[in-house]
């Protein structure tokens, strides 16, 4: 457990998830969705990149494909991981999102968005909706300046949670190709593909 409690009822809300797995690990889902990137810094001779978004949380990356000579895409990648352990862990970590440009010999960074686990995690329906957020470089002479944005969301559920929306049965609806719906003269359910 860190030695700090970054908001009121971070222990308790640690200690509950203790509680209710009986001292055990815990499990959630964390899914993140890079849907498009505008404005990147060009680093490349020609004025574009070769762009990777990198999603990582506590060492686990994994990587978009190349999108080569690109200034401003639409990715549309979803990244999803799932984290077990200890909820002082993982509740204390952050997911960051790397965009880069490949290089014949490497990687050049172009800059990162992170965000932090609780924070996602106390936002409403523990979601962050899809909005635009600044990339930018933390190490540089100015770390607040945006080196381009991305548009992204970060979900995190529990396995245990119970679904946000709950369908009602005497609702018909279609999914897929299925479709669902009800026999008037039987006044039975039938299903049609």
């Amino acid at each position: 457990m860190p030695s700090w409690e970054p908001v009121p009822g971070y222990a308790n809300l640690c200690t509950q998830f203790r509680e209710g797995n009986n001292s055990r690990d815990c499990t959630w889902n964390v899914i993140t969705t890079a849907w498009e990137t505008r404005g990147i810094k060009a680093f490349a001779g020609n004025g574009t990149n070769n762009m990777v978004i990198r999603v990582e949380h506590r060492g686990i990356r994994e990587d978009s494909a190349t999108y080569e000579k690109a200034v401003s895409t639409v990715s549309n990648r979803v990244f999803k991981r799932e984290y077990t352990g200890q909820p002082y862990d993982f509740f204390s970590s952050s997911i960051v999102v790397n965009v880069l440009h490949k290089k014949m010999l490497g990687e050049q960074f172009i800059g990162q968005v992170q965000l932090g686990v609780l924070d996602i995690f106390l936002s409403e329906d523990h979601m962050l909706p899809m909005q635009w957020f600044p990339i930018v470089d933390p190490n540089s002479d100015l770390p607040s300046e945006p080196l381009g944005y991305v548009k992204m969301n970060c979900i995190i559920n529990n396995l245990k949670d119970r679904p946000i929306v709950e369908i009602k049965r005497s609702v018909c609806f279609s999914i897929a190709m299925i479709l669902y719906c009800c026999d008037e003269t039987m006044g039975k359910k039938t299903e049609k593909v």
